[in-house]
Parts: C-alpha cells; structure tokens; sequence
C-alpha cells in the first residue's frame, strides 16, 4: 500500500466548509488535518477555511485545525440567523488570464475599472 506524506504541507485551504459537514466530510478531513503526519497549526502552518456559513461542527473543529488566536472573520453580505444573503453593492468579476506575467496589470486595471 503506497501513502503520502502531508509532512511538508505549509498551507491548506479548505473551501465551502459548511459543504463539507453537509456531506459528512468531516471526520475524513480532521482525520487528515491532525490524524496523519501533517504539521500541526503551532508549527506555524497555514489554515484557511471559507464558507458561506460556519455551523457549530465547524466552530468545534477549529482549536484543532486553526493556530490560536490567529483567526479572522469576514462577513459580507446580509446575514440572519447564521444564513447568508447576498450584497447588491458587491460585483464578482472572473477573467480568464492564461499569461502569468500579464495578471497584475489587468487586476489593476480592473480595479481601477470598477473601484467607486
């Protein structure tokens, strides 16, 4: 049986984290962040969790996958009783920039563009 060391990771994202407990992912992903050889978060490795809404199980997971008092919260949007809602203030924009080199100039440009 051949397996993978997680014993170099320096960062991990995990993106839609209220998904991941809906699909009850969650026991396989803690099992990863600390039940393997991955350095822990006092190591100084980097966590970072998105999701629309962070329901309790996800709170509870967060002493062990996050570094103490090293979290930030976001809220964007209009939430009530821990469901989001949208901003009509917030326009999303995706460009497609295969030429790395070229990247920054169009980010300037777009948020020289759409900056009010």
């Amino acid at each position: 049986e051949t397996k993978i060391s997680l014993a170099y990771v320096q960062t991990v994202i995990l993106d839609e984290a209220d998904q991941m407990l809906e699909q009850r992912l969650e026991i396989m992903c803690a099992d990863i962040l600390v039940g393997r050889d991955m350095p822990a978060p006092s190591s100084g490795r980097q966590t970072l969790l998105f999701s629309a809404t962070i329901p309790q199980k996800i709170k509870d997971m967060c002493p062990q996958i996050l570094r103490e008092k090293r979290t930030a919260h976001l809220t964007i949007g209009f939430y009530d009783d821990d469901k989001g809602g949208s901003c009509d203030s917030i326009t999303q924009l995706l460009r497609w920039s295969p030429d790395e080199k070229d990247r920054i100039g169009e980010l300037i440009r777009d948020v020289q563009t759409y900056w009010d």
